[in-house]
């Protein structure tokens, strides 16, 4: 019935179209009219998908502090999140390895909510993960503060005292990086205080007395070579690495004391053991090595570092052993180790480098003839 009446309309107008002489008029040309069409704005000059749409979310996410004025953000998803969802976020850069982009969705979603004291915390991880004390004892503090917010974030007590350890172990951490012991000491005892079944605690406390022991020799034994005291200040290495047989500087400065006093075999020996040390990494999660071992070790960019003033050392050693080549092949690897960036290192080792070459090339020359 429906299309029956339709057709039936279409034949009425139709008649009103047909004038007597059955002459077709068709219908009036219409106006042009001119129409633009816009694309919905983006930040990004590709189309939206929906394969791309996280990869997009997550650059934005590590790039916000400096898209913060974007007019194109105003209206988009990810500019106004929930800043729960930015913490996991940053749990799962931090999970990649990623730490900075880990800090950046951290300090995003405490500029939406400065009470969320468990990003705080996370983000002072980041920090004392980068070795940098500072920020993680400002994040530390600031979460410290935030004492109702730590009371009443958590629903199970159990949740409660595991964050308050965890903050105060990562602040005592950072204590220690800045050689602020006592401070950190105190801290330690804390989370004892807290829970005396606690496993690190107690750990960390012996380690980092016996670290306080061991920097007060060091220090002794740094003044005395400084004065030129040889004797004393080896002395005073030898009883800090007897306390810690695996203190990188106290060997590495013995070392030097050695070389003052002419004695490439000790020299040699104590730079054999720092580099040792330093090839062997961090030690595992799993060994009887305490958390604020691992915390204390060098970064990459210092381990580097003292591995070309170890390997440059042991070759003056073998040269005063007569040991060229043995002195010449160490400083080829101190050169292949030094960051390009160094410019001032590089240069010094080349130009012993070729003072070596030089000299091993004369001895030949004379034993030829």
């Amino acid at each position: 019935d429906e299309m029956f009446d339709t057709f039936s309309t279409l034949r009425e107008v139709k008649k009103d179209l047909v004038i007597e002489d059955n002459i077709y008029l068709p219908p009036p040309i219409r106006e042009s009219v001119q129409l633009s069409f816009r694309h919905t704005p983006r930040l990004f000059k590709t189309p939206l998908r929906q394969s791309t749409k996280k990869r997009e979310e997550e650059f934005i996410i590590k790039n916000r502090s400096k898209l913060r004025d974007n007019a194109l953000l105003v209206d988009t998803d990810v500019s106004n999140v929930d800043p729960l969802w930015l913490t996991t976020k940053g749990d799962e850069f931090y999970q990649r390895g990623d730490i900075g982009s880990a800090i950046n969705a951290y300090s995003e979603a405490l500029n939406a909510d400065g009470r969320m004291v468990e990003t705080l915390l996370a983000r002072a991880g980041c920090y004392l993960d980068l070795r940098e004390a500072d920020p993680c004892i400002a994040d530390c503090m600031a979460a410290l503060k935030l004492s109702d917010s730590i009371e009443t974030r958590f629903e199970t007590d159990e949740a409660r005292l595991l964050f308050q350890k965890k903050l105060l172990t990562t602040l005592g951490m950072a204590f220690c990086m800045k050689t602020e012991h006592d401070k950190a000491l105190e801290l330690f005892h804390s989370v004892l205080q807290l829970d005396k079944n606690d496993h690190d605690a107690p750990r960390n406390i012996r380690y980092l007395e016996t670290l306080m022991e061991v920097a007060d020799l060091k220090a002794k034994a740094d003044k005395n070579f400084s004065m030129g005291s040889l004797e004393e200040a080896k002395e005073n290495y030898s009883k800090a690495e007897k306390l810690d047989p695996g203190h990188i500087q106290v060997l590495m400065n013995r070392s030097a004391v050695c070389l003052a006093m002419q004695d490439s075999a000790a020299c040699s020996t104590d730079c054999n053991s720092a580099l040792d040390l330093l090839s062997k990494g961090k030690p595992k999660s799993d060994s009887s090595a305490c958390a604020l071992a691992n915390i204390l070790h060098p970064t990459p960019c210092t381990k580097r570092k003292w591995q070309v003033i170890l390997l440059c050392r042991r070759s003056a050693a073998k040269r005063l052993s007569n040991d060229l080549r043995g002195a010449l092949a160490d400083l080829e690897l101190a050169k292949g180790i030094t960051s390009n960036d160094d410019d001032v290192a590089v240069k010094s080792i080349a130009k012993d480098i070729e003072n070596l070459k030089a000299k091993l090339n004369s001895i030949k020359t004379q034993d030829t003839k």
